[in-house]
């Protein structure tokens, strides 16, 4: 099944995005479209599913709210399905596809920015929202057990799964900075991982690899293992939830808006002076925020860009704590690959909660309000971490029809292996 994805392919505006399930039982005489439950705000969510064969596949759209690559990619796929339907494509008779078109409805509407493209590095850090861990809907899922699932869109997500039993999961993300395209997975077959790495040169663009989780083992250039959930904090994923119940396997492509080049890896002699300067910088940038940060929380603790923000406060203490003690890898090549995951992170983080302190204000029909003193401190931070990637990294904004493609190509990928997998 080809990914004929046009060079022209646009990013819909949020408001095109949320109506999408009415638009496609127009233009698809084969989709079907049920309500799966409602968000914490009452925004209803629901399944676009084409196709009647015994191979069923979910996909997931817009796990993340700052994560918006997906909005154009969902409408790319049900139109390839939806072609292939009506055409009696043969090829599709044995799958059953299963779309939910964005997961986090409630952070997309705090992070509305995140929906305007071409994006520049300011835009997306000047609307940005991104829930906290516990309160996003792809990390609320219970490591074991049957659990309790806080957010209803995890609940949601997991009596779909438990109710139609995919043979693939496809959640579709994209990080922000990437040296380019890659995968994390869980259960992948031998001949799902041989596709899998020809998907980010096929779809022009180089390998990549998961800054955030550094530790992620390679199974093959481009693909990696999708760490195991942490015990002590109960959460976990959606590919480890349907792992679990339905021994299938799982697939997040992660494609970057900006591909980057992060500097090289000091010397082991000046490795301690490098990583302890990467941590000053994080807690200069956060700690005059933490006062703001925890009070805000405390008058507001069901709010969640209140919650965002002090997640993302201690997040990025706890990473700059963690960063000074970082030991040096003798080999090269892994000592390069950590200190990139440890530059990035010491600016991320510091980057997205001022980001979001910033954005408190309108972001959120509580009441936030800020001194002079820590949105100046906000808004100088946000310019100078800004400054600091597009001085040293380099940033180059992928374009948009290629990271579809690759979003794309990786469900098709799934679906083949899955039909393996049935059979």
């Amino acid at each position: 099944m080809a990914t004929r994805i046009p060079a022209g392919v646009v990013m819909p505006d949020l408001d095109q995005t949320l109506n999408l399930a009415a638009k496609y039982t127009t233009d698809c005489g084969s989709g079907r479209v049920r309500d799966i439950g409602a968000t914490r705000g009452g925004r209803r969510l629901e399944l676009l599913s084409v196709g009647t064969g015994p191979v069923h596949l979910l996909v997931l759209g817009g796990p993340h709210s700052n994560e918006q690559v997906s909005a154009a990619a969902v409408p790319e796929l049900l139109r390839l399905l939806g072609e292939g339907t009506d055409r009696g494509d043969r090829r599709l008779a044995p799958f059953t596809f299963h779309v939910l078109p964005v997961w986090d409805l409630d952070g997309a509407q705090l992070a509305r920015s995140a929906f305007t493209w071409p994006p520049t590095l300011h835009g997306y850090h000047s609307g940005f929202f991104r829930p906290a861990a516990q309160d996003q809907p792809e990390w609320a899922f219970p490591t074991a057990g049957s659990g309790e699932f806080l957010p209803p869109e995890t609940a949601a997500v997991a009596e779909v799964i438990d109710g139609i039993r995919p043979v693939a999961l496809v959640s579709l993300h994209n990080a922000d900075f990437a040296a380019g395209g890659y995968f994390m997975t869980t259960g992948a077959t031998a001949p799902l991982l041989a596709r899998l790495r020809e998907l980010p040169p096929a779809c022009g663009m180089a390998y990549g690899g998961p800054y955030d989780a550094p530790d992620a083992g390679a199974l093959a250039p481009g693909v990696f293992a999708m760490p195991n959930p942490a015990d002590g904090d109960g959460l976990a994923s959606s590919l480890h939830y349907h792992a679990r119940r339905t021994g299938g396997f799982g697939i997040i492509p992660e494609v970057p808006l900006w591909r980057i080049t992060a500097p090289p890896a000091p010397s082991l002699d000046r490795w301690p002076a490098k990583l302890g300067a990467l941590a000053e910088r994080a807690q200069r940038a956060v700690s005059p925020l933490a006062g703001a940060v925890v009070a805000l929380e405390r008058r507001h603790p069901d709010c969640l860009v209140t919650r965002a923000c002090r997640y993302l406060l201690e997040s990025a203490t706890t990473a700059a704590l963690q960063c000074r003690e970082l030991p040096a890898p003798g080999l090269l090549a892994r000592r390069q690959q950590v200190w990139e995951a440890a530059w990035l992170t010491m600016i991320r983080l510091p980057l997205r909660l001022c980001a979001t302190v910033l954005s408190l204000p309108n972001a959120h029909s509580c009441s936030h309000s800020l001194i002079d003193r820590d949105h100046d401190h906000a808004l100088r931070t946000r310019a100078q971490l800004i400054g600091t990637i597009n001085r040293i990294a380099g940033p180059e904004l992928v374009p948009l029809h290629l990271s579809v493609r690759l979003q794309v190509a990786a469900v098709l990928a799934a679906a083949e292996s899955a039909q393996e997998v049935y059979a």
